[in-house]
C-alpha cells in the first residue's frame, strides 16, 4: 500500500508541503491472524503528544485526510488535545481521536502517558499499524520496552549521532525523508529503510506579486522596505535552539541594521517555560 499526503496546509495558508508515500505490507499479511474478517478495514494508529500544528502533526493527517476509507482508518492516540490543533481537522475526515487525558483525568501526566497509558490506549485500540510521525516520541515511548505491533517510524528532525542511538529493532519500516537521512540508516537498518523525497508544489509555492509583498508586509506590520528573515516553526529548547535564534538576531542587527525578523511560531504548551522571556526578547528587538 502505498500513502500519500502533504504537509503544511495551516488553515488557509499554505506554510509547506511535504508529499510522502508511505510502503507498507501487503493487506493479506496484515489480516492473517486471523482476527477480523478479510474485508474489514486496516487500522492505523497514531500516537501523538498535543495534536498541535507542527509538521509531524500535519503530515500524520493529511496522511489520514487522503487515504482510502473503505481500506484504512486512523485512530489518533494522543496525550491531550489542543484546542487549536489539527484535530478538527482530523475528525471531519472521519477519523477517531483518544485523549489519555480526557480518560484518565487532568491528572494524568505526560510521563504516565509515555511510560504506560500509551500501551493502554494502544492495547484497546488494537492496531494493524502503529504509525510514529517523530522518531523522538518513538524514542520515549521505547524506553518502557518494545511495542508488539507492526511498526512504522518517520524520521522529522534530523540528528545522526542522536537519532543513530534509537534501537530500530522492533520497527517494520523506517521512512526517511532526506538523501543524509537515507544514507545513514539504510546502512545500519537494511531491509527497512525507505527514501521518501520531499516534494514541493509548485502550483502554490511561487514568487509573489509585488503587491502581494506589499500587502503582506503591512498586515504584519512590517516596514515598507528592506530585507525580512522569516523564522517559522515550534519554538522552544533544547531541540528548536532559541539561543541560537536570539544570537542571530544579535548579529544581523548590528551588522544589517535594517533587517526586520518575523517569526511564525508557537510553543507547546506542557513545555513553554522559555516562553514569557522570549516574547520579552522579541518586544526589545522589534521582532513581529
Amino acid at each position: 500500500f502505498f500513502f500519500q499526503a502533504e504537509d503544511g496546509i495551516r488553515d488557509k495558508l499554505v506554510t509547506g508541503v511535504q508529499t510522502c508515500a508511505l510502503p507498507i505490507f501487503r493487506r493479506a499479511d496484515l489480516l492473517a491472524d486471523g482476527k477480523g474478517p478479510p474485508h474489514r478495514r486496516i487500522r492505523v494508529c497514531v500516537p501523538d503528544t498535543l495534536l498541535q500544528t507542527g509538521g509531524a502533526e500535519w503530515f500524520s493527517a493529511q496522511l489520514a485526510g487522503r487515504a482510502n476509507p473503505e481500506m484504512f482508518e486512523f485512530v489518533f492516540v494522543c496525550y491531550r488535545r489542543e484546542l487549536r490543533g489539527v484535530g478538527d481537522y482530523i475528525e471531519s475526515a472521519g477519523h477517531r481521536i483518544v485523549s489519555a487525558v480526557e480518560l484518565y483525568g487532568s491528572g494524568f501526566t505526560f510521563q504516565s502517558w509515555i511510560k504506560e497509558g500509551l500501551r493502554w490506549m494502544l492495547k484497546a485500540a488494537a492496531p494493524d499499524i502503529v504509525l510514529f510521525t517523530s522518531q523522538y516520541l518513538y524514542r520515549q515511548v521505547l524506553a518502557s520496552g518494545p511495542l508488539e505491533y507492526r511498526t512504522v517510524v518517520r524520521i522529522s528532525n534530523w540528528d545522526g549521532a542522536e537519532t543513530a542511538a534509537i534501537d530500530f529493532s522492533g520497527v517494520d519500516r523506517i521512512i526517511a525523508c532526506s538523501e543524509e537521512q537515507f544514507r545513514s540508516l539504510a546502512a545500519s537498518q537494511p531491509g527497512r529503510t525507505v527514501f521518501v523525497r520531499t516534494g514541493v508544489d509548485a502550483d502554490r509555492f511561487r514568487p509573489a506579486t509585488l503587491s502581494e509583498r506589499v500587502a503582506a508586509r503591512k498586515t504584519l506590520g512590517l516596514p515598507e522596505s528592506g530585507g525580512v528573515i522569516l523564522y517559522c516553526g515550534r519554538l522552544g529548547d533544547p531541540l528548536k535552539r532559541l539561543d541560537r535564534f536570539q544570537e542571530i538576531v544579535r548579529r544581523v542587527a548590528r551588522q544589517r541594521p535594517g533587517v526586520a525578523f518575523l517569526v511564525a511560531g508557537y510553543f507547546e504548551s506542557h513545555r513553554n517555560s522559555g516562553e514569557a522571556e522570549f516574547q520579552r526578547f522579541c518586544e526589545e528587538n522589534r521582532i513581529v
